[in-house]
């Protein structure tokens, strides 16, 4: 008796496990209009899977089957209008909500425009990108102003410092600033214009001068 109930109990844990692993996994927070998006979807851990996207209005976006222990990622999927969301995504028993937010595919050029133009009016690099960023944030928050602060700093600043790659492009960035600074203030930047100011005797001459200094 005590070994049956053992394993009743081991049958009793391992099955949720396996329903379990029927799942979405890193569901898209934002889509664009009319753009192809991506969903990545974990069958069953035993059998084969059957799994449906749908749209609210009921229309079936995607379908098929996920082989046993297989992880799928259903491509070419589209949205056109709110009226479609949210979509409902069955993987066999199991079934996820997912409503991101929707904006059009123009939206997606603003936070690079807005950064260039900062930076060309204010001529603040730093400011210019912060700005853009935060732009970029605002859609993913769902146009929340507040929201889009935080998300600024735990999804986009925060993991951006952690990544190594990231970090050594910074630190490279500030040394050559700064050597450029020291340069400038020990009278190299005005050294160089001298050297190249005998040469620079008319307009064609003056262009290349300057490219040269």
């Amino acid at each position: 008796m005590p070994l049956s109930r053992l394993l009743a109990a081991l049958c009793i844990l391992l099955l949720p496990a396996n329903m379990g692993a029927q799942e979405l996994l890193d569901p898209p927070s934002v889509v664009l209009t009319d753009v192809p998006f991506e969903l990545t979807l974990q069958g069953a851990n035993q059998t084969s899977t059957q799994y449906e996207v749908r749209s609210a209005d009921g229309a079936i976006l995607a379908e098929g089957t996920i082989l046993p222990e297989g992880v799928l990622v259903v491509t070419d999927l589209e949205i056109r209008s709110t009226e479609q969301l949210p979509l409902e995504v069955l993987i066999g028993d199991h079934s996820d909500e997912l409503d991101p937010t929707l904006i059009p595919g123009w939206f997606s050029v603003l936070p690079p425009v807005l950064a260039i133009l900062l930076a060309l009016i204010f001529r603040e690099v730093i400011t210019a990108l912060f700005a853009g960023v935060w732009l970029g944030a605002l859609a993913v928050a769902g146009f929340n102003p507040l929201k889009a602060t935080g998300r600024l700093i735990d999804q986009f600043v925060v993991p951006a410092l952690t990544d190594a790659d990231h970090v050594a492009i910074l630190v490279f960035s500030l040394l050559l600033g700064g050597m450029v600074g020291i340069v400038a203030r020990n009278g190299g930047t005005m050294g160089i214009v001298e050297s190249v100011t005998p040469f620079a005797r008319n307009a064609k001459r003056g262009k290349i001068a300057t490219w040269a200094a």
